[in-house]
């Protein structure tokens, strides 16, 4: 009779444990999964970049194009490792975005 009253009491305190567990989330229950960026973690983004003209003189100014980004993410644009600039990306996780480079002394 013991024993059938430890898995009873057992099985109560999981069932108990698992009550409590679902009502510690409730707070985040109204998020959406957009919010929560499950996309990113998931490896499922193959981001596009292109540029309309790769060729230009000194002082050209170059317009790229991205696309297959993390919707509404905050993008960060490096030349040659460096950070040049930062940009947010649409609810399609496309962006466009302009590189004028530098004119030469002559």
């Amino acid at each position: 009779m013991d024993q059938e009253k430890g898995k009873v009491i057992s099985r109560m305190a999981l069932a108990l444990l698992v009550i409590l567990s679902g009502l510690a989330l409730l707070p985040f229950s109204g998020l959406s999964a957009e919010k929560l960026g499950w996309e990113q973690y998931a490896g499922i983004y193959q981001p596009i970049l292109t540029v309309e003209v790769d060729r230009g003189f000194p002082g050209s100014a170059f317009v790229f194009h991205g696309s297959g980004y993390p919707p509404n993410a905050l993008a960060t644009v490096y030349i040659d490792g460096n950070a040049r600039g930062t940009l947010f990306t649409n609810g399609d996780g496309t962006a466009t975005f302009l590189i004028q480079s530098q004119p030469t002394d002559m």
